[in-house]
Formats: structure tokens, C-alpha cells, sequence
């Protein structure tokens, strides 16, 4: 996947066009540049699977009021 596909995913993601991003083993290093330089890096939670494989998640927590 080229940088340009993974940071329309990781921005699909944050605006809740994509409930989930997959990041298999090849791409991590890629996705992890994009991920270490977005605003909303702390919201965007990684489950690993088996094989390198990692399920990205957006996690908006709103503060209640």
C-alpha cells in the first residue's frame, strides 16, 4: 500500500468513513510514519493479530459534561 493509499485510511478512519484500518506486516512502517505524525495518534488504537497483522481502530472518547 503507498503512503498516499494509508493516509486516506488513517483520515477515513478519524472522520468515521471506515471503522477500522488493517495494517498487514509490509505496511507497518509505513502506517507508522503517518500514525506517529497525526494529531489524533492517541485515539487510534492497534490490535495485533497472529502474522503480523494489525487492526486499527478510532477510539473518540467525549468528556462527559
Amino acid at each position: 500500500m503507498t503512503m498516499e493509499e494509508m493516509k486516506n485510511q488513517l483520515n477515513n478512519l478519524v472522520s468515521g468513513e471506515q471503522s477500522e484500518v488493517v495494517v498487514e506486516k509490509e505496511d507497518f512502517m509505513v502506517f507508522l510514519k503517518l500514525w506517529n505524525e497525526h494529531p489524533e495518534k492517541n485515539s487510534i488504537v492497534g490490535i495485533a493479530e497472529l502474522g503480523g497483522k494489525v487492526i486499527y481502530r478510532y477510539k473518540n472518547e467525549e468528556i462527559p459534561t
